[in-house]
């Protein structure tokens, strides 16, 4: 006895293999985004990581300016330093601090890197850390950088050259004068306790226990105008050196995500959603003649025997 296949078992078992198809495609997806929830993926280069570390971890004479986003992208915008404490109102010479943080937008990002990197150091500048990175179909780059003040009004210049759009642009100066001069009042002190304890010791009626004591007191009191000198120095190179952050990218997206994406975005996206569409479409293809194999086989023997026991 001979058994054809009907066209509606053909459909029938290409419908079974659609379906299966599907939703091999569909729990693949979810796995997939299952595993991204659970390993997050987060690309940081050494270089980057020279720039989290200038924005995010104050030195001596910074009190918590900035905070961390991560890896956030987008560099974050410290706060400025605030001494509240003003010792030195009477003092001419006042000591001010510079610093200058920018998001902006550009068309070459390495050749403006390489043009603003060359302006700080010919200036006398210190590059801290530099680097070029692709995020998605954004070039980024950053940099972090030390410029003697005197020089910071042209390295300014220089980072407006060639700009696109500004995203943001913050420039600061901070009176340091208090600071310092706080400061060296404590040393100046310090060292009266010292030349004291110094006389102290040159008389010969003390006891070796007293001594003894006065030794560590002095060594206490050298320590912390050690300590002390440290600070006064950060303060100095604070004021001798302005801080300059610069984050470039060729995108204004990569700033700020609720900006209206160019013509030449609009395509790109279109673009990956076609791209995304077809590779759904060529995988689904695939997948269907494949369960073909296994459900067209079903089919028949189940029709098959279906047929036979309504004629007999």
């Amino acid at each position: 006895m001979s058994f054809r296949p009907s066209k509606r078992m053909v459909a029938i078992a290409f419908f079974l293999s659609f379906a299966t198809a599907i939703i091999h495609l569909l729990s693949q997806l979810t796995s997939w985004r299952h595993m991204d929830s659970m390993y997050p993926v987060l690309h940081m280069e050494s270089s980057e990581i020279g720039v989290e570390k200038e924005l995010l971890l104050p030195n001596t004479t910074e009190l918590g300016a900035m905070t961390e986003s991560g890896i956030n992208k987008i560099m974050p915008m410290p706060e400025p330093d605030i001494w509240r404490a003003d010792d030195a109102l009477d003092v001419e010479q006042r000591l001010y601090a510079t610093s200058s943080y920018s998001q902006l937008v550009v068309k070459d990002v390495s050749a403006y890197t390489e043009r603003v990197r060359g302006a700080i150091l010919a200036k006398g500048g210190r590059v801290l850390s530099s680097s070029i990175e692709k995020f998605g179909r954004y070039k980024v780059g950053n940099i972090s950088a030390r410029v003697p003040s005197e020089y910071v009004t042209d390295v300014l210049s220089t980072i407006k050259e060639g700009v696109v759009v500004v995203v943001s642009e913050r420039t600061t100066i901070d009176d340091q004068t208090g600071q310092y001069v706080s400061i060296a009042d404590k040393i100046l002190a310090i060292q009266d306790e010292v030349m004291t304890i110094e006389e102290q010791l040159l008389d010969e009626s003390l006891t070796n226990i007293e001594k003894r004591r006065l030794e560590l007191q002095l060594q206490r009191l050298q320590s912390r105008i050690t300590s002390l000198q440290n600070s006064q120095d950060a303060v100095e190179d604070e004021v001798q050196y302005a801080k300059i952050v610069v984050s470039v990218s060729d995108g204004v997206r990569f700033f700020d995500p609720s900006a209206r994406p160019s013509t030449w975005e609009m395509f790109e996206r279109a673009g990956g959603v076609l791209q995304t569409l077809l590779y759904f479409i060529w995988n689904a293809t695939l997948l269907t003649l494949l369960y073909m194999l296994v459900w067209f086989p079903v089919t028949y023997a189940v029709s098959f025997a279906a047929s036979y026991l309504v004629k007999k």
